[in-house]
């Protein structure tokens, strides 16, 4: 396999091979201690390739951001957000943005608080401080945040937090609600068209 990826067999035999190929690693113990060496291994690696490509991801998604604004130039007012990372992303780079006067808000649709089932590895400190005014639409059900827990954090008061009903990351609802993954969606378009008339004094 090419440096950096994972090999395409996952039997026991072709990782055996990969690692010894890719690590220099011999393979000399018992078939249960054998497993478990193997399973290991290829979980960090997995969770390196993972975390490298997540954080190029996210500056690829910064710089497009840059380039987005930049190419906007001094027009008509202008609003930056994202979906998950993008929102997130957006969050991060918004007073920088707004301190330069190219643009005069932000929108998140569903924010990544914290990775699924991992409440404690928040992604909040800089929300607390957040000087420009933004908007968060997420679902009462989100597992990168549910309301239950999100009503717990600091944030700024610049942050206005809105929740879609039963909601789940995808904003689609339960079926016990009587909503549609549509309604949620358009009431989602509603809610950042308000935010956006209501920074321009509409």
């Amino acid at each position: 396999a090419p440096q950096g990826e994972l090999p395409e067999n996952w039997d026991l035999e072709g990782l055996e091979n990969f690692l010894h190929s890719r690590f220099h690693m011999d393979f000399d113990a018992g078939e249960g201690e054998k497993q478990e060496t193997l399973k290991h291994t290829l979980l960090r690696q997995i969770h390196e390739e993972y975390q490298r490509r997540h954080k190029m991801m996210a500056e690829e998604v910064r710089e497009a951001f840059r380039e987005q604004v930049s190419l906007a130039g001094a027009g008509a007012p202008l609003l930056i957000g994202g979906k998950s990372m993008g929102g997130r992303v957006a969050s991060l780079l918004v007073d920088e943005l707004a301190d330069a006067g190219a643009v005069i808000g932000c929108a998140c649709l569903g924010y990544p608080f914290h990775p699924p089932g991992k409440p404690e590895q928040l992604r909040t400190e800089h929300l607390a401080g957040l000087r420009t005014p933004t908007l968060i639409l997420q679902g009462e059900r989100d597992t990168f945040g549910p309301r239950s827990e999100v009503e717990t954090y600091t944030l700024s008061p610049q942050i206005q937090l809105e929740w879609l009903p039963a909601g789940d990351h995808s904003f689609k609802p339960t079926v016990k609600s009587g909503l549609s993954e549509a309604d949620n969606r358009d009431a989602a378009c509603q809610a950042v068209d308000r935010f956006g008339r209501g920074l321009l004094g509409g």
